[in-house]
């Protein structure tokens, strides 16, 4: 935890208690290891990785990803704050990774921030390793700024979007009285966790087999880190409620004066009076009330363009070796069109692949 409080830029996804439930709850004794590197006895860098075995095109390779999965939203390895211990730790890593993964395997991870000196030195630390790295962008996310609190970022909105929100508000508490809570502190928290789950698996999520209810180890994981997280009070769940029914939640991790939402739904019966947006305003008015001026929705969507804010570029990390299993890992990694494009380059080093068709 002292790299990760040396880091003016340290998210929720470098804390200790995430790595902790994601190796107890994703990947139990699935080759989850944490490569650490020390000078004159300080830590000076970190990576939680797992070593496991990927298939692309029905072939099977060796692979070293980051602890991450598509519930994660930001993945690093921790590097001292200073420059030259930073550089010289991606470099030991890089090293240390080269063995775990042997001669032909890969190295990847996703959701890494494109604008990052940790992932840059990342990318630089393994192609002197001597890996062909390449980067895939992902969907951004949208972050939300609001340094002059709620009222300013209201300003900044479109007509429209003004007046959908009053608009919205107003109908809402016509069909009942309407209430909007942050209960991560609540006596009953695994029952408002499951509440939510349950709201989230009858929405879209639910029909495409991704709502974390779907799956009993990501709906551990989330509420197991829900619990290690609100005595320290990183965790927030929040709740718009109409009458007795629950109506929109959102389940973030706050990190100083930044508010990450990780897991956001709301009731499809509710689309009409624009419960996802006003729940959002909800969080935001609370959020700036506390000294909390900038909101990570997550991936960007049609839905959360309405909130203006900074697009943030995030993609995937490839380290891959030569020859023919390298090529198998890169058509893991970017897709058919992808690797014809790569193979037909010449020279070496980082380059960036554009998403495959």
């Amino acid at each position: 935890m002292i790299l990760r409080a040396e880091r003016p830029d340290a998210s929720p996804f470098l804390h200790w208690h995430w790595f902790d439930r994601f190796w107890e709850e994703m990947v139990p004794g699935e080759g989850a290891a944490v490569i650490a590197v020390w000078r004159e006895g300080r830590l000076i860098g970190a990576a939680p990785v797992v070593a496991i075995r990927k298939r692309a095109a029905g072939i099977s390779y060796p692979a070293v990803t980051g602890m991450e999965n598509a519930h994660t939203s930001g993945y690093e390895w921790l590097l001292a704050a200073d420059a030259e211990r930073a550089a010289d730790a991606a470099r030991e890593i890089a090293g240390a990774i080269m063995e775990l993964a042997g001669r032909n395997g890969a190295v990847s991870w996703r959701n890494a921030p494109r604008r990052s000196t940790a992932t840059d030195l990342a990318r630089s630390a393994l192609d002197a390793a001597g890996r062909r790295v390449m980067w895939r962008a992902e969907r951004p996310h949208r972050v939300v700024h609001f340094p002059d609190g709620a009222d300013a970022l209201l300003a900044s909105f479109s007509p429209n979007m003004r007046a959908r929100l009053r608009k919205s508000s107003r109908r809402l508490e016509r069909m009942g009285a309407v209430r909007f809570e942050e209960v991560s502190r609540a006596a009953n928290l695994d029952a408002r966790l499951a509440a939510a789950w349950e709201l989230e698996s009858r929405g879209w999520k639910g029909r495409s087999g991704t709502a974390v209810a779907r799956d009993e180890r990501i709906r551990r994981f989330y509420d197991s880190l829900a619990f290690s997280l609100v005595s320290e009070r990183r965790f927030t769940l929040f709740e718009l409620a109409c009458g007795d029914k629950l109506v929109a939640f959102l389940y973030g991790l706050v990190e100083g004066t930044k508010l990450y939402g990780l897991k956001f739904s709301y009731d499809t019966d509710f689309s009409r009076v624009s419960a996802g947006h006003l729940i959002i305003w909800r969080v935001v008015e609370w959020a700036g009330e506390r000294g909390i001026h900038w909101l990570d929705l997550g991936r960007d969507s049609e839905f959360k363009s309405h909130w203006n804010g900074e697009l943030v570029e995030m993609g995937a990390v490839g380290g891959i070796p030569g020859g023919f299993r390298g090529a198998i890992a890169m058509l893991g990694l970017v897709g058919w069109p992808a690797v014809v494009r790569r193979l037909h380059r010449h020279g070496s080093g980082p380059r960036d692949v554009p998403r495959a068709p």
